[in-house]
């Protein structure tokens, strides 16, 4: 072994130059970390809730995927979510993915979007996962002031086949819809009409009414509704009532 270069290696390492560099470096690194402790200190931070894994699209939130994280004041979105709105939002969707870290914000659930949140988010309100959306023709509702939230009856209007041929058929296919959706009040003519929540089989009828003939939505009014029953009606009984008896 060369002790001959060993020795003046260590000579090197202790001599006065190296240890003032290495004090200086030292130095220099408690510096920058007080300067940075003080900057911190300097810079008011909140606590903020975030994600603590990634959360993906139409995933229920929990307090199991989120956390609490200090931030700078001046870096915050307006909407995130905060104390005030946290137990609200426990149970409800995520819209879009929400990355670990990230602030949860308003825009972020999928019930707190505007405007009552998502079409899609509207329908898990209802509490029956069997419900679907189904947008009804423009014509259905034109010229009725329907709401999201109110409710109407979808009475259909075709030819059906009978032994004296092709008869006008109305009839009221669903009862008491509920709207989860209005289009907004616009001048453009392809805006879509009402989007109500409907039942699988409610669905079909009504997908092949549209198909055939016509619809037409009538509004329930608030509160306990009344009448639900109808048999129909041909255009032969309304206007030659009686014949046949």
């Amino acid at each position: 072994m060369d002790f001959k270069n060993m020795r003046a290696s260590s000579l090197r390492t202790s001599s006065p130059g190296a240890i003032f560099i290495f004090v200086a470096v030292a130095c220099a690194i408690i510096a920058g970390v007080l300067v940075v402790n003080t900057l911190r200190m300097a810079v008011p931070t909140v606590p903020v809730i975030i994600a603590s894994a990634d959360i993906e699209p139409g995933q229920t939130i929990t307090e199991n995927v989120l956390d609490i994280k200090n931030y700078p004041r001046a870096v915050l979105p307006d909407d995130r979510i905060t104390d005030k709105n946290f137990d609200d939002m426990i149970g409800r969707h995520a819209r879009t993915i929400i990355a670990a870290g990230d602030p949860v914000r308003m825009r972020h659930i999928a019930e707190f979007t505007p405007e009552g949140g998502t079409v899609a988010a509207r329908l898990t309100l209802i509490e029956n996962t069997d419900m679907r959306a189904v947008t009804l023709p423009v014509e259905a509702s034109e010229g009725l002031y329907v709401e999201t939230g109110d409710r109407v009856d979808i009475i259909g209007t075709l030819d059906v086949l009978d032994t004296d041929g092709q008869i006008t058929t109305s009839k009221v296919l669903v009862w008491a819809a509920p709207v989860i959706y209005t289009p907004p009040n616009t001048e453009e003519t392809d805006k879509g009409g009402i989007v109500v929540a409907l039942s699988p089989s409610d669905t079909e009828r009504v997908s092949l009414a549209i198909a055939e003939g016509k619809l037409l939505a009538a509004l329930n009014p608030l509160g306990e509704v009344s009448g639900q029953k109808s048999a129909g009606i041909t255009i032969h009984e309304i206007f030659n009532p009686g014949q046949g008896e």
